[in-house]
């Protein structure tokens, strides 16, 4: 449950999940399950922590449901959901007020996501 200015108390789609780098082992943290998401993205902190290497020549702009456009590098990760362990390119942002999504490219693929809201559960089947 968090927090929200309009509604109050809201529960929103998190699912637990631990990120890899080639160079820095799991690093445990929660997502919000965006099924409008594209692309899972993180935000430029997490990223540092997985010793993601920044270079201006790689940054492209991506757009979400806002006006404006964020600007990302394309990273390659290793996302843990469970026992389950999946390759997946990400869009890693390049400040720092972002959420953590976890979007449909390479993870919606791997599984068979089910929202129940009226018992607040998120499940992932293979």
């Amino acid at each position: 449950m968090e927090d929200s200015e309009l509604f109050g108390r809201i529960a929103r789609p998190v699912a637990e999940v631990s990120l890899r780098s080639k160079t820095v082992p799991w690093i445990q943290t929660f997502m919000y399950i965006d099924s409008g998401a594209d692309i899972s993205v993180i935000p430029r902190q997490v990223g540092e922590a997985l010793e993601l290497n920044f270079s201006r020549d790689r940054v492209r702009n991506i757009r979400g449901i806002g006006k404006g456009t964020i600007p990302v590098i394309m990273a390659d990760l290793e996302i843990k959901v469970g026992e389950k362990v999946l390759k997946s390119q990400v869009a890693w942002a390049s400040n720092e007020d972002i959420p953590l999504i976890l979007g449909r490219r390479d993870v919606f693929d791997a599984f068979k996501i089910s929202f129940d809201q009226r018992q607040r559960t998120v499940t992932f089947t293979d």
